[in-house]
């Protein structure tokens, strides 16, 4: 799955131009950043680099060229048009450059579908901002990220359910909410819906910290217990994090190779 757009992103004021070679790392902090897009303390709007005029040409025409390259590539099976459309106080800026991906893309009639993550869900655990709507509407495979109780997830996948269309959670495990691996893999399983969980080995990212909100919440005073880790499931010596864990992802593989096959 390529992903072309994001909107999770730290703002202006605190955005650095990439560089090569050997990266600072901030340990401690998630994402290995102090003061980065989960840091849960700023309220300017996101940077994205289509936000600059020059650079915006440039951009497309690279869409245009990732397409032509792997629009019939079959080891690539899904395009991520955006990544968290909204998201970071950006709310629609980025939907023109949403909408824009979409029509290169299948201006260039790739094999593949496309879709753009939604993120964001009322009470009830539906859709109500006009970016995230407009991402349904452009998407022909439905993704979603959720990060919250097991009971929340299950409501959110009936809702998702009756749009008719194929779904993946490409964001989820995160423990303090009882968002897990024990109680979400299978009800992926059993609702047939395809999952990339956030995380994979306790690494200089450090995504097994809590985000920056969390601790703010810490020291407002509310009762958190933020030893055990967020994400990732493998320790730097490449035991697992819960050895319990990676045995239910060996146990639901199995069973959803066996349906495959029938």
């Amino acid at each position: 799955m390529l992903v072309l757009g994001n909107d999770c992103t730290v703002a202006r004021s605190r955005w650095k131009p990439a560089i090569f070679g050997e990266q600072h790392v901030d340990w401690g902090y998630h994402s290995g950043i102090k003061g980065g897009q989960h840091a849960g303390d700023y309220r300017e709007a996101g940077y994205q680099l289509l936000d600059n005029p020059d650079v915006e040409p440039q951009y497309y025409e690279m869409v245009e060229e990732l397409a032509e390259k792997f629009g019939r590539d079959d080891r690539l099976q899904i395009w991520n048009v955006w990544n968290e459309i909204g998201n970071s106080n950006r709310d629609g800026l980025s939907v023109p450059a949403m909408e824009k991906f979409c029509e290169i893309l299948r201006e260039k009639h790739v094999m593949q579908p496309l879709t753009a993550d939604v993120w964001k869900f009322d009470e009830n655990m539906k859709l109500y901002t006009e970016a995230e709507l407009r991402a349904l509407e452009l998407s022909d495979v439905i993704s979603f990220h959720w990060y919250g109780s097991f009971d929340k997830t299950v409501q959110l996948i009936d809702n998702l359910k009756r749009y008719g269309r194929p779904l993946i959670c490409t964001e989820w495990l995160n423990r303090y909410e009882g968002n897990d691996v024990e109680h979400l893999l299978p009800l992926f399983w059993l609702e047939n819906i395809g999952s990339y969980h956030w995380g994979l080995m306790q690494g200089y990212s450090q995504t097994y910290e809590p985000w920056g909100g969390y601790f703010i919440r810490q020291q407002n005073g509310e009762n958190l217990d933020l030893t055990k880790w967020q994400h990732d499931i493998y320790r730097f010596n490449g035991l697992p994090y819960v050895p319990q864990e990676i045995e239910v992802f060996h146990h639901f593989a199995k069973l959803a190779d066996l349906r495959g096959s029938r």
